[in-house]
């Protein structure tokens, strides 16, 4: 007899599959040996208790359960992370007639504003599901921003030097982002192979270089797989220019305030560099003393002082607030 059962109602084995799996293995150190899988459920078998659940993407205790769970504290919504899953949108489709007091909050990604509103507008969509995107492209977006991060306690430099630093990271990499964004609208996902092709980007950026190896990338999808080479490559420099535009705004180089690349670019890495050189994360130990904090603990602990710092005030990013209020209206 297993030492643990679990009795699991969906209509959808890829929610088992893809998602409960994954969060079991992530949960219990374990490996799921022994599933049974019943499909079709009635809707009266599911437990439709009141239990307001928030999932968010990545981990539990990650950047995103944090801010989630700080900003909701003292309200009846628990939140949740639900791992690295690329299908939340199914999942949450998947549950929804079941647990209407489910929530999902994913990262925007590479979604356009159509669908940022889209989503918005109809959130809750009473056909279809609970979710809600960042309106930038994940939660880290936000902090980066030079008037949010320069608001911690932590920060040890001037929002110019923030400015300059942050213009300095973003100009060594834009242009992989731009790639990687445009990778990812052709193959429908993200590909391993280009997430290995990073270095090539950090430092001394080229545009050419990404532009080359996104027109050489093993996209594979429907879209482009039966295309001549040509027609291939001049599809990848058309999105290539569209992308470009609304990242940079006709200009060479990222310039504050020009161009969405902010909102667009991939924030966790340039955060995590931020944080290292410009935050003296310090908290207070036994006897007095003072322990500084480096890594994922040093930007766990920054962003928790940095929300309690901003929370009910008009300096919190409205994005944020706007998240809280859509979720805490359903509890209501």
């Amino acid at each position: 007899m297993p030492k643990n059962q679990y009795v699991i109602a969906t209509h959808s084995e890829f929610v088992f599959g893809s998602v409960l799996g994954e969060a079991y293995q992530s949960t219990h150190g374990g490996v799921v040996s022994s599933v049974k899988i019943e499909t079709g459920a009635p809707a009266s078998a599911v437990n439709q208790g009141a239990d307001h659940v928030l999932f968010v993407e990545g981990k539990d205790g990650g950047i995103d359960s944090i801010v989630m769970g700080d900003l909701l504290l003292g309200t009846p919504i628990r939140v949740r992370a639900l791992g690295s899953c690329r299908n939340m949108r199914m999942v949450a489709k998947s549950l929804f007639a079941y647990h209407p007091t489910y929530y999902f909050l994913i990262d925007r990604d590479t979604l356009d504003d159509d669908q940022v509103e889209q989503m918005w507008s109809s959130f809750p969509d009473p056909n279809s599901h609970n979710t809600l995107c960042w309106k930038r492209r994940e939660v880290e977006s936000y902090f980066i921003d030079p008037l949010c991060f320069s608001k911690s306690s932590f920060v040890t430099a001037t929002i110019a030097e923030v400015e300059t630093e942050l213009v300095n990271i973003a100009s060594g990499r834009v242009w992989h982002d731009i790639a990687r964004f445009c990778a990812i609208l052709l193959s429908g996902k993200d590909i391993a192979w280009w997430r290995g092709k990073r270095h090539r980007f950090t430092f001394g950026s080229d545009r050419n270089v990404a532009l080359s190896e996104l027109c050489n990338a093993p996209l594979h999808c429907e879209r482009i797989s039966f295309v001549s080479k040509a027609y291939r490559i001049e599809m990848c420099e058309s999105l290539f220019r569209e992308v470009e535009l609304q990242f940079l705004k006709n200009n060479a180089v990222p310039i504050l305030g020009l161009g969405n690349w902010l909102y667009m670019m991939e924030a966790s890495e340039i955060f995590s560099v931020l944080i290292s050189k410009f935050a003296n994360v310090r908290i207070p130990g036994p006897g007095g003393s003072y322990k500084t904090l480096k890594g994922p603990e040093a930007e766990i602990a920054f962003v928790r002082e940095l929300i309690s710092k901003l929370e009910g005030n008009k300096e919190m990013p409205q994005d944020l607030t706007e998240v809280v209020e859509a979720v805490k209206t359903r509890t209501r």
